[in-house]
């Protein structure tokens, strides 16, 4: 989901922030801006190579390709004349189900529910940039939308099985959810103060959300076999935490790297 990826991504953020911190510089501008292009051409979900020099595929980026070959022709289609804003409240709605089917220990509801909202969740954004509607509100709602969307499910899930490691658990999950959305979000805010925001990359989404170990396609993952598998849910919940942990943790590392 980075923008700021690169043919040598290592060396293109570096140059990129450089430029960013010197804005009166004219030659160090025009480099931004080949790095930019450079990142444009580049085909989505291509490896990379992190700043630490391990090398890792963010998912979201990888998928995107197979998910708007999926998610275009129905936005074209069926669901053209929809309003997006409908879209976004069926995803909630089916997530809020789908939580209170794993609250109910009804799994195959709960997973079809779930499915069924992160398609729901997917269209929106689709069906408003095919109609030319997509807008900042938009990106506002959809997002609000899913961090209700992503405390219901574990919520649902503790409450279900109704045990003190379940619910100790979560709280942890949630407490992580809550310390990671701070951390992108003010760096995504840092990202538009730098010039190197949604508006400069040509970012199809309102903000632009520096990657991480847990995006959006893994945290689909996660619940998904968190709900299916009620049994092994705390096992799940718990691996999914220390995954966000480290999600901020590389997001602080990389931030006292470059923006320091």
């Amino acid at each position: 989901m980075s923008p700021l990826m690169a043919t040598r991504p290592d060396q293109v953020v570096e140059t990129v922030w450089r430029s960013l911190r010197e804005p009166g510089v004219a030659d160090e501008r025009r480099q931004r801006d080949t790095d930019v292009a450079d990142h444009e051409t580049r085909p989505a979900g291509e490896r990379f190579t992190d700043l630490n020099g391990s090398h890792c595929v963010m998912l979201d980026e990888q998928l995107r390709p197979a998910k708007d070959q999926l998610l275009t022709p129905l936005a074209r289609g069926p669901f053209g004349p929809v309003p997006p804003v409908v879209l976004s409240i069926l995803a909630l709605t089916a997530t809020i189900g789908a939580a209170v089917a794993a609250w109910q220990q009804v799994v195959p509801l709960a997973v079809a529910l779930w499915l069924l909202s992160r398609l729901a969740d997917g269209l929106d954004g689709a069906v408003a940039r095919h109609q030319g509607t997509d807008s900042d509100f938009g990106g506002l709602v959809d997002i609000v939308f899913d961090t209700i969307g992503y405390a219901a499910i574990p919520l649902g899930i503790a409450s279900g099985l109704d045990t003190r490691v379940a619910w100790v658990t979560v709280a942890v999950l949630l407490a992580t959810f809550y310390v990671n959305a701070v951390s992108w979000t003010y760096m995504a805010a840092l990202f538009e103060k730098r010039a190197a925001g949604a508006r400069a990359t040509g970012a199809t989404t309102s903000t632009v959300m520096p990657r991480g170990l847990v995006e959006g396609t893994e945290t689909i993952v996660f619940f998904t076999v968190a709900v299916a598998w009620p049994g092994g849910a705390v096992a799940v919940l718990a691996v999914m935490a220390a995954a966000v942990m480290g999600t901020i943790l590389e997001r602080t590392w990389w931030a006292r790297k470059m923006l320091a």
